[in-house]
């Protein structure tokens, strides 16, 4: 439990925001969300996923079915033996591939 604490106090800085922005830009409040497939299912936001494939809190299959519910605007990056904290000696690859993301996707708003 330290450990998603720690977490949480890390990524609050980034998640929050987002959320705000979220709900600012396309008036969908992320907290309410009761089912993240359904949530994601109709959307026509882009989202980037990012999963460890060794993260034993949040399953990888659950980031899975976010991905399939809207292929059309969700891309999944899993890192190979990240765990839950995101740790993983790919690291630079990973950001690398996430600015790719972030670069392709700016024009789209």
């Amino acid at each position: 439990m330290k450990a998603e604490r720690s977490a949480r106090m890390m990524w609050w800085p980034l998640i929050e925001p987002s959320f705000w922005w979220i709900r600012v830009r396309y008036g969908f409040d992320m907290k309410s969300a009761q089912d993240g497939v359904a949530a994601i299912r109709g959307s026509r936001a882009d989202v980037l996923l990012i999963h460890g494939s060794k993260d034993q809190t949040a399953a990888l299959a659950g980031a899975e079915r976010l991905r399939i519910a809207n292929p059309q605007h969700t891309n999944l990056i899993v890192i190979r033996g990240a765990n839950h904290e995101w740790f993983s000696e790919d690291r630079p690859e990973v950001m690398n591939r996430v600015m790719t993301w972030f670069d392709a996707h700016a024009t789209s708003y």
